[in-house]
């Protein structure tokens, strides 16, 4: 390519990113992306990687928001990968924000957090305030999906100081997300009887919410309009305004309509029936979600589908119509079953295409390098990082989660159970007299023991339980979606069964129990009290003469043995 045509597709280039921002701030995702398949095409002409990756990024932007998440992913994996030899911290650093945006909305909470890791290191480094703006605003994103609405708030609180480093489109971002916060957090404090923080939360959301419909308003923006109409209605609907709060859903789903934003359409529709209810309009709340189930099924968009069952099945429950609600249950239950699998595979796609992503830029460095030894050494440093990384979670003697996993991961399972309101169990088991075991028959053997108690457990479990040696000779159990009576039984087939085990095929002589302590989650304010509970009971089990299951029962709080049920 001559030195002039260079310069004519350079030129061509900076015009089509200039049509490319105007596509972005008229809401035309399709346009904008048909306008990134000819930049693209122009960067790689030109050999330029960085603007291929600053490319790459924008396409990423339009597929998030057309809901094509797995797509966005991996157009910032391309991208991130084109910068591996190039230096550009700051476009990588907004690699990372865009695509972490993207796996909060699919529900992988803890792959986002990852690369927002690796961001706020880059930003904070860099020093660049716009850069830690975005990281702040989409950590709290992050919070947001794995439930925290609380620390979710705080560190968009953070972001909205750093503001001053953005223009007014990115300050419509936290504004919105800001809305959107409030929308789970007042009712999570209302719940709690913390009617004064909810009401000031309530009515700075109103603030942010009218302030991003003007600013949408103004700058004729049609998917920030639909948005922000739609987060203003579900705001209203909450402060006790309904009538507002149908009429301003009513103009984002028509706004959402007219653009094809589709997600924006099913999301003013959810709005609706909860505003509906409050007024008491209980049979055209009914007909409005069985529409939204309806349209929702025929798009395959399950996520949906689970939100708007399992509020069918509480407002029927509530009129009194318990097969109906039965029966919509079971329908969330399965719904539910198939997100959970959807989401694994989802997961499981991505780490492929990382992988292959990985593979070629490794296959490239030593194309270029000429050299055995760099690809030998970058391997070996995988290989120590990810045993590294699993030592840092993994308990070294038995091999399963160690207890810095229990408390990385516990509360988020606990505030999770909480917000979906699905029932959830902790079980503290300790090993009798396993001090005499030591003192007896040595350590050597003793770890014979806790390495047999944890295959024990893990074949007495389920794979969605949390197992984790806690301490010592002491293990931890988490069960979700089990109830007391269920993780009791677990629990006592597990205890029978440390029971029955030949333990004299290790030593001769060696006999060994387990005593167990149960508590659900369902009275606790948090993990740290759900452990504490659980470890009373297992107290009381030692108390009672070892060897058994004690628990809380819910109506009586009356410590029993589960082999002689009161």
């Amino acid at each position: 390519m001559t030195v002039d045509a260079a310069h004519a597709k350079a030129n061509e280039l900076d015009a089509m990113l200039a049509e490319v921002s105007k596509a972005e701030a008229a809401g035309d995702h399709d346009a904008g992306l048909l306008l990134c398949a000819r930049a693209l095409e122009l960067a790689q002409a030109l050999g330029q990687p960085a603007r291929q990756a600053h490319v790459l990024r924008i396409r990423g932007r339009f597929l998030t928001w057309k809901g094509a998440l797995e797509a966005a992913i991996a157009s910032c994996d391309e991208g991130r990968k084109l910068l591996s030899d190039v230096d550009d911290e700051r476009e990588y650093c907004q690699l990372c924000v865009v695509q972490a945006f993207a796996l909060s909305g699919l529900g992988l909470g803890e792959e986002a957090m990852e690369l927002l890791a690796v961001a706020r290191e880059i930003a904070e480094r860099l020093r660049d305030r716009e850069l830690l703006f975005w990281v702040h605003n989409r950590i709290g994103l992050a919070y947001d999906s794995f439930g925290d609405s609380r620390a979710a708030r705080e560190l968009m609180l953070q972001a909205l100081v750093l503001s001053d480093a953005v223009d007014d489109t990115a300050r419509w971002s936290i504004m919105t997300n800001l809305v959107h916060n409030a929308m789970s957090f007042v009712v999570d404090l209302r719940s709690k009887g913390e009617q004064d923080e909810a009401d000031r939360i309530l009515a700075e959301a109103l603030e942010h919410a009218v302030w991003a419909v003007d600013f949408c308003i103004q700058a004729n923006r049609p998917y920030g309009l639909s948005l922000g109409l739609g987060n203003l209605g579900a705001i209203q609907s909450l402060a006790g305004e309904p009538e507002q709060a149908l009429q301003t859903l009513s103009r984002a789903h028509q706004l959402a309509v007219e653009h094809g934003y589709r997600p924006l359409e099913m999301s003013a529709l959810q709005h609706k029936p909860t505003t509906l209810l409050s007024q008491g309009r209980v049979d055209e709340a009914v007909e409005l979600l069985e529409d939204v189930l309806s349209r929702a099924e025929d798009l395959g968009e399950q996520p949906v589908q689970v939100a708007v069952l399992r509020q069918l099945a509480d407002v029927y429950e509530q009129r009194g119509e318990f097969e109906k609600a039965l029966a919509s249950y079971k329908r969330f239950y399965n719904v539910e079953q198939l997100v959970r699998s959807a989401r694994a595979e989802t997961r499981a796609r991505i780490l492929a295409h990382q992988a292959q992503l990985e593979r070629a830029r490794i296959e490239a460095a030593d194309a270029r390098a000429h050299s055995e030894q760099l690809l030998a050494d970058k391997l070996a440093l995988q290989k120590q990082t990810l045993e590294l990384e699993r030592h840092a979670y993994s308990d070294a003697l038995t091999g399963i989660a160690n207890r810095r996993y229990v408390d990385a991961t516990l509360p988020g399972l606990y505030e999770q159970a909480r917000s979906q309101r699905r029932e959830m169990c902790v079980a503290v088991m300790d090993l009798d007299h396993f001090k005499q075991v030591n003192d007896t028959f040595g350590h050597p053997i003793g770890d014979e023991v806790l390495i047999k108690i944890a295959q024990l457990i893990i074949s007495n479990s389920r794979s969605a339980d949390l197992v984790a040696r806690h301490g010592g000779e002491e293990f931890l159990m988490a069960f979700v979606d089990s109830d007391l009576a269920a993780a009791a039984r677990l629990c006592e087939r597990l205890r029978a069964s440390v029971e029955a085990t030949d333990w004299a095929l290790i030593k001769p002589s060696l006999k060994i129990t387990m005593s167990v302590g149960i508590c659900a989650a369902a009275d606790c304010a948090d993990a740290a009290e759900l452990i504490d509970r659980a470890d009373r009971q297992l107290y009381r089990a030692k108390a009672q003469g070892r060897n058994r299951v004690a628990h809380d029962w819910p109506s009586d709080s009356v410590v029993r043995d589960i082999r002689r049920p009161a």
